[in-house]
């Protein structure tokens, strides 16, 4: 019966390997799912929605504990597990300020980076938390330039590098990394839920640590540049899905 119920509901069908396979289109996007059996009672999602759908579980899952420990008044006592983490963090922030600050010394007068400095210094001595001397490189960057941040935002399983609030813009530092077809596709769909979790009106970008060890001062003109990119490349792609409609 799949295959009348398919044709009955209007379903896209094709034919591999001398089988029907089967197009339902996704209960929430309206992307096509490939499936080899189809039927009309089931509703089906692609894997960036069934994604999307386990990370606000998880979501709501930790903002119910955090309302319930609230609620019973409980406030958790460092381990000395945990004492020595944090121990070992300040150590590796005080390192990595350092790094940055004679790496931004090396192509620019640092000394403009005065009041920026002794903030990010308070933000983490207050617990903010840096991965790599890039990142406070753009912080002191971002400091400097007056524009607002907050760092390693989680996101059911992912953590984004910053979020620029104000903006409506999420950062990523990219290192050097090896790019294969599935580190492409896991990168593409983290972004993707990062992106649904904020809503339609928000970017992400990426920064290369290249960029921001030669060009740090120009990072927030490379921000609006690469938007604005994003934007047109958009809207060409867009363009072009109503032309082919059309001519069909």
């Amino acid at each position: 019966m799949s295959y009348q119920d398919a044709v009955r509901d209007g379903v896209r069908t094709a034919e591999e390997y001398k089988r029907i396979v089967y197009f339902p289109l996704c209960v929430y996007c309206g992307k096509e799912v490939k499936t080899w059996f189809y039927f009309s009672e089931y509703a089906y999602s692609c894997v960036e929605c069934e994604a999307l759908k386990r990370l606000k579980i998880r979501q709501e899952r930790a903002e119910k504990r955090a309302r319930e420990r609230a609620e019973k008044g409980i406030v958790p006592v460092p381990t000395a597990k945990q004492n020595e983490k944090a121990e070992k963090a300040k150590i590796k922030n005080e390192s990595m300020i350092v790094r940055a600050i004679k790496r931004i010394d090396g192509m620019t007068d640092i000394g403009q980076y005065e009041q920026a400095i002794k903030k990010v210094q308070t933000e983490m001595e207050s617990g903010m938390v840096f991965q790599s001397s890039d990142e406070v490189m753009v912080a002191l960057e971002l400091s400097r330039k007056g524009v607002p941040y907050r760092t390693q935002v989680k996101f059911g399983p992912y953590r984004a590098d910053f979020v620029l609030d104000d903006d409506k813009v999420v950062l990523e530092v990219d290192g050097k990394l090896y790019h294969t077809e599935d580190r492409e596709f896991n990168s593409n769909l983290r972004d993707a839920l990062i992106l649904a979790a904020l809503g339609p009106k928000w970017e992400l970008v990426r920064i290369t640590d290249d960029n921001i060890s030669w060009r740090i001062t120009q990072l927030t003109e490379a921000i609006v540049r690469l938007i604005e990119y994003k934007k047109k490349d958009r809207a060409r792609t867009t363009e072009f899905i109503r032309r082919s409609n059309l001519n069909r």
